[in-house]
């Protein structure tokens, strides 16, 4: 979900900026969280590693996309690892300033629910897929995810990141030869 222009703004004002270079970690797995993360440019995945070093793409977010939302809410540790696909600028909010946030900007809160609404939902639907469909109709269902994703005017200065490579499309459909 994205930050309206004046929440956006509200965040900028407490937060710090940060620059990670393509393929750099910016969270690992099972650290503690401490702090939330808005996509000011650039782009970055959230993954599971498996310890076969295989990973699976949770999403993919672009500019004004959040992440490291849940850690600050529920005091657990990171869920997944977050990776630069390409140089990108992070805004870094702390905790205390997350909190402060909230408490005077209404407007963030619902965008945060909203994000976590619309993340339950594609997990409902993932893991229902898995369960109800057989490997060709997990293979569409990926495609018209891949689809709706996709903006209906792409830039052409580059290509759309979350279709290239898409060698893992076997590993996202849960397909065994």
């Amino acid at each position: 979900s994205q930050l309206s222009a004046a929440d956006l703004q509200r965040v900028v004002e407490v937060a710090r900026d940060r620059t990670y270079p393509k393929n750099s970690v910016i969270l690992f797995e099972d650290d503690p969280g401490d702090a939330l993360f808005v996509v000011a440019k650039g782009q970055v995945k959230v993954v599971l590693i498996g310890e076969d070093g295989r990973e699976v793409i949770l999403s993919v977010l672009g500019e004004g996309e959040f992440f490291g939302e849940m850690a600050l809410i529920d005091d657990e540790p990171r869920s997944a690892h977050v990776i630069a696909m390409e140089d990108s600028t992070l805004y870094v909010l702390r905790r205390e300033d997350f909190q402060g946030i909230l408490e005077h900007a209404p407007g963030i809160g619902l965008a945060l629910l909203r994000e976590l609404s619309r993340r339950l939902r594609r997990v409902d639907e993932k893991v229902g897929s898995l369960v109800l469909l057989d490997v060709h109709g997990r293979v569409a269902q990926l495609l018209l995810d891949l689809a709706d994703e996709t903006p209906s005017h792409p830039s052409h200065d580059r290509p759309d990141d979350r279709l290239v490579p898409r060698d893992g499309v076997a590993d996202d459909a849960r397909a065994r030869r």
